[in-house]
């Protein structure tokens, strides 16, 4: 090769590597936008899932809402939740303890050192052990699980009040 042919190459040569570099930049800046959109994609894909999460469980949640409504309801027409009744529950309690005077037995039994256990009998039946089938008395218009509860409360809870006097 002469110096003419290389001198004529020369523009042709450079142009070459004007686009060799060019499509090496090229590729570099896609490598370097792939990656970042990878990425990208995997945060979104995290979200997404996180999303799904919350959907199902408030799904799970209106299910159990729904699922327990009528029960909540009930409890709530019964006055156990809803607006505080303190006032109108130490009202009923008067008005029990003067039917029956289970605070004056309370207070007898503190008096005299009563040592076992409180549990009352003969639990009434309640709406909620009628509907859930829950009643366990062997006698007639006895209660379930519900009214014992209920009851031992009570019981208890006249206890502590005598144990405060």
């Amino acid at each position: 090769m002469s110096q003419a042919d290389l001198k004529a190459l020369q523009n042709p040569l450079l142009a070459l590597l004007l686009v060799l570099l060019a499509g090496a930049a090229a590729v570099y800046y896609s490598d370097r936008m792939k990656t970042v959109a990878r990425q990208q994609l995997a945060q979104q894909q995290t979200l997404l899932k996180e999303a799904r999460n919350r959907l199902q469980k408030s799904g799970d949640e209106k299910d159990i809402i729904v699922r327990y409504l009528d029960s909540f309801r009930q409890l709530e027409r019964a006055g156990f939740i809803g607006e505080e009744q303190r006032i109108n529950w130490l009202d009923g309690l008067r008005l029990a303890n003067q039917q029956v005077d289970l605070f004056g037995v309370m207070r007898e039994l503190v008096r005299q050192r009563y040592p076992r256990a409180i549990y009352p009998e003969h639990p009434r039946a309640l709406d909620v052990d009628r509907e859930r089938g829950s009643r366990t008395s062997q006698y007639p218009g006895g209660g379930g699980f519900t009214a014992e509860t209920y009851n031992v409360a009570y019981a208890r809870a006249m206890l502590q009040a005598a144990l405060t006097l």
